[in-house]
């Protein structure tokens, strides 16, 4: 969040146009990233910072987050995330209920509890991900023949405004229920289930790269090796000195993951789902419904554990986003 409001609240330079593609922001000798926000505000000039243009991402939350910011103070901000969030997440559990019933409902709270919707409110750097995935939400159970073509452009948004926290969150939730609504057949839902996931992955990545390609026709930087080592090293770089973890490997990423839900009532949630499960299923005289759409969900439930696998370093480093 600090980063965010430091961009932000940057007082900018001579040309708007490079500040908005290289999405500068301030810093003040070796101090955290809290202190820079807060030396960022009281100076009147910039002649006591160093300027880091942090071009790698859109920044796209700065088109809300600034307008925001002339009327409203960070804690006012916080409390209207928190209930237009709030608006939302009713909006699409009524929505959920009315095309699938209770069960899809039940379920989505469960997702809700573990995403842990109060830090979302009071988080800006969470609230990207966690707004996408309920608008998306909305929109595919407005459509009355949701089409594979809507996560193109969630994945489009998702990185233009994301900041690499917790982007499978809109992709894989919605693609949930985009697979339960989907009855073409086995045929036409397996072709649908792949090229959904297909359209975000298209989406997510040629808009991350489109703004790579923007930063190298209009500014003098030379950022393909930049890019490229960033990406590698939030694949298997040593974080030791952000995370004072010497081995970074699966299994300590599967480790450090798990151990955010080591909390008591995680465990109460996790029992009382599967205990709600044995219930339904029991209550029919059945185990396991004969659906291959499970085949669906089974795939989808395993997409962090290969987003752990590949981006070893950012799972670790970012365990408390990365869990969710």
């Amino acid at each position: 969040t600090a980063i965010m409001l430091n961009n932000a609240s940057f007082m900018g330079r001579d040309s708007v146009f490079y500040d908005s593609i290289t999405n500068p922001r301030t810093e003040y000798g070796g101090r955290n990233q809290n202190s820079n926000l807060f030396f960022s505000v009281q100076e009147k000039d910039l002649s006591k910072a160093k300027i880091i243009d942090y071009f790698v991402y859109w920044h796209g939350y700065t088109v809300i987050l600034k307008p925001l910011l002339m009327f409203f103070n960070i804690t006012e901000i916080r409390h209207i995330n928190g209930i237009v969030q709030l608006i939302l997440l009713l909006g699409a559990l009524y929505l959920v209920y009315k095309r699938l019933g209770i069960k899809f409902v039940l379920a989505f709270l469960g997702a809700i509890f573990f995403i842990n919707p109060v830090s979302m409110a009071m988080s800006l750097q969470f609230s990207s991900v966690y707004y996408i995935m309920l608008l998306s939400i909305i929109v595919l159970f407005g459509l009355k023949n949701p089409d594979w073509r809507l996560f193109l452009w969630i994945g489009i948004f998702t990185a233009f405004l994301d900041l690499l926290t917790a982007p499978l969150l809109t992709l894989a939730i919605p693609l949930v229920f985009y697979c339960s609504l989907n009855h073409g057949g086995v045929r036409d839902d397996f072709r649908n289930f792949a090229k959904a996931n297909l359209a975000w992955g298209i989406g997510y990545s040629l808009m991350w790269l489109l703004k790579w390609v923007i930063v190298c026709i209009f500014t003098e930087k030379k950022i393909v090796k930049f890019v490229i080592d960033s990406i590698i090293y939030r694949m298997r770089g040593d974080g030791y000195s952000e995370t004072n973890i010497r081995t970074f490997d699966y299994i300590t990423v599967l480790k450090v993951n798990f151990s955010e839900l080591n909390f008591e009532a995680s465990y109460f949630a996790i029992l009382f789902i599967l205990l709600l499960i044995l219930i339904s299923n029991f209550k029919k005289n059945i185990v396991f419904k004969k659906d291959y759409r499970m085949l669906f969900l089974i795939i989808i439930s395993l997409y962090p554990f290969v987003w752990y696998f590949i981006f070893i370093n950012h799972s670790v480093i970012h365990s408390f986003i990365t869990y969710r």
